[in-house]
């Protein structure tokens, strides 16, 4: 996801069973940023063999290192850059409450986020029990086996449709949603997949 002059950041928030808090979580989250095998950037730049003109994403500021919720908060609230989120929520129904405050923190914070990508939003009832103020909320869930499924959340003041022919769901093996949006009258694609790690044989 992302787009010129955007940023593209990951989390592991505490809440989301990922990084504790604390000096323990502290040290966690110094661990696993050091390990090169998490960073992004170097795994876009051996792909694409270090050069600039193959790169789609070199107007694009992506920060993958891992965060807790305070950790995410100190590096992006001064920010001026639109910011796009990926988190696996593993079962939105038990993690949203946790969520809905990570949400509305940025906001209060000034954190310029535009959208939430989600994976393992696990099923999808009560959708309206799930808003988040100022913030629209699209899913693809299974409709039969348990995990998986994908989905967005979107600021409200950002127009926002699903793109339907990058929306599917074949479960356990793929499972994506794709959605257009416009932010000061550029139209960006936006897509979020998921793989399962136990696909059927």
């Amino acid at each position: 996801m992302g787009g010129p002059g955007s940023s593209l950041a990951g989390t592991a928030s505490e809440n989301n069973n990922s990084v504790g808090g604390g000096e323990g979580g502290a040290d966690q989250l110094a661990n696993l940023n050091s390990l090169s095998k998490y960073d992004l950037n170097e795994t876009l730049d051996a792909y694409l063999l270090n050069d600039d003109s193959l790169n789609p994403f070199t107007e694009i500021n992506i920060d993958s290192k891992f965060f807790d919720n305070d950790s995410f908060l100190r590096k992006f609230k001064n920010t001026n850059f639109p910011i796009f989120l990926s988190l696996n929520v593993q079962c939105l129904p038990s993690k949203f409450e946790n969520l809905k405050s990570f949400i509305i923190s940025l906001v209060n914070s000034k954190v310029p986020i535009i959208a939430i990508a989600l994976q393992e939003v696990w099923s999808c009832p009560n959708i309206e029990d799930k808003q988040i103020p100022g913030f629209k909320i699209f899913l693809n869930c299974r409709k039969s086996a348990r995990g998986g499924g994908v989905g967005f959340y979107v600021r409200n003041n950002i127009d926002s449709k699903i793109v339907k022919n990058l929306t599917l769901m074949n479960e356990r093996i793929f499972e994506s949603i794709g959605l257009e949006i416009k932010i000061n009258n550029k139209k960006m694609i936006l897509a979020n997949y998921y793989r399962s790690p136990n696909p059927p044989p």
